[in-house]
């Protein structure tokens, strides 16, 4: 676990307890997907991985709630040509991740791992290669 739910709590975290540890597992899984299981087993978790963490839970359900509900509904609307225009939820979706993804930028763009690999490093790191 990246954030507990105590601080999750102090830095003004509002959900029940239920809804965050769902958010959060989801943030987890998020984080080590982006970084390639680079921060999964470190201890102590880093600032950076728990702020973003915090950050990640609260665009994640707002998305869930304007994507999964009303707000998402109409693009457009006119009345007397009764012409109606509907939000792509899939582009929606698209646009929810990149968000997820800049808000993760933003706190890991400058931290390396142990090796000095940088954790948003998505190429082959070669000394993992060789036998």
């Amino acid at each position: 676990m990246f954030l507990t739910y105590t601080e999750y709590r102090t830095m003004g975290g509002q959900l029940s307890e239920a809804e965050f540890n769902r958010y959060e597992f989801r943030a987890r899984a998020f984080i080590n997907e982006v970084t390639h299981q680079r921060v999964r087993d470190e201890s102590p978790v880093r600032e950076c991985v728990k702020m973003s963490a915090f950050d990640l839970i609260g665009q994640m359900k707002g998305h869930d709630t304007s994507i999964g509900g009303e707000s998402v509904g109409y693009a457009s609307m006119s009345n007397d040509g009764v012409s109606v225009s509907y939000v792509d939820r899939a582009k929606a979706r698209r646009d929810a991740n990149k968000e997820l993804e800049q808000t993760l930028t933003l706190y890991l763009a400058d931290e390396v791992d142990a090796r000095g690999v940088p954790l948003l490093y998505g190429g082959v790191e070669y000394d993992t290669l060789r036998p």
